[in-house]
């Protein structure tokens, strides 16, 4: 398995988020938090973007105005077929021919549309979803833990925004009780355990 540690930014940008919280700069530190922190800038995106989709309830106002859109170039198609198919000579001499098994599935849209407003109507009311700025709170608590830090206090809080600013995020670390209650509560309701930012074994540097 390659060195990561080959791979990680310099010491010198790295050593003053863990001052930041109070942790020795070590070798052994630094390239946790290097690791940690490559891994969080590629997740971050990602768990943004799903926490951030639209709930299933309103999924139905897409569907309402995709069956209203499908529904009007149903009714083009039919009434130029009706005089003549003039629509249907221009698309297929453009390549885009209005076969009869387009025709059916377009038809067949608004039947499924009531069948996916049935599976919204049936799911179960979704949990509340936590905001991608508080996840990334939680995730950066994990690896502080794993660098040996202990609770929400202000070392922490200060690892937080040092890290943050390093990653070149726009995002507002609270400070004080804000940041403290906002991380304890988000911890509290979180099922899946702590953010594994170490997926792979880290070669410690020899000393």
């Amino acid at each position: 398995m390659a060195d990561v540690t080959d791979e990680l930014p310099p010491a010198s940008e790295l050593a003053p988020i863990l001052r930041a919280g109070g942790l020795p700069d070590d070798d052994k530190n630094i390239a946790t938090l290097g690791a940690g922190l490559d891994r969080l800038r590629a997740l971050y995106p990602i768990v943004a973007l799903s926490l951030n989709a639209p709930a299933m309830v309103e999924h139905k106002v897409s569907l309402d105005d995709l069956v209203v859109a499908v529904g009007t170039i149903v009714r083009i198609l039919d009434d130029d077929f009706e005089r003549g198919s003039y629509l249907d000579t221009l698309l297929a001499g453009a390549g885009a021919e209005v076969t009869t098994a387009v025709r059916d599935w377009l038809r067949r849209v608004p039947s499924a549309a009531r069948d996916i407003y049935l599976m919204i109507e049936q799911a179960p009311p979704p949990r509340r979803r936590e905001e991608a700025e508080t996840w990334c709170f939680c995730a950066l608590h994990d690896l502080f833990v794993m660098l040996n830090g202990h609770g929400a206090d202000a070392k922490l809080q200060r690892f937080v925004a040092a890290a943050v600013k390093y990653l070149g995020w726009a995002i507002t670390v609270p400070m004080g009780d804000n940041f403290r209650l906002r991380l304890k509560a988000a911890l509290g309701r979180r099922h899946s355990g702590p953010v594994n930012l170490l997926p792979f074994i880290i070669n410690w540097p020899r000393g």
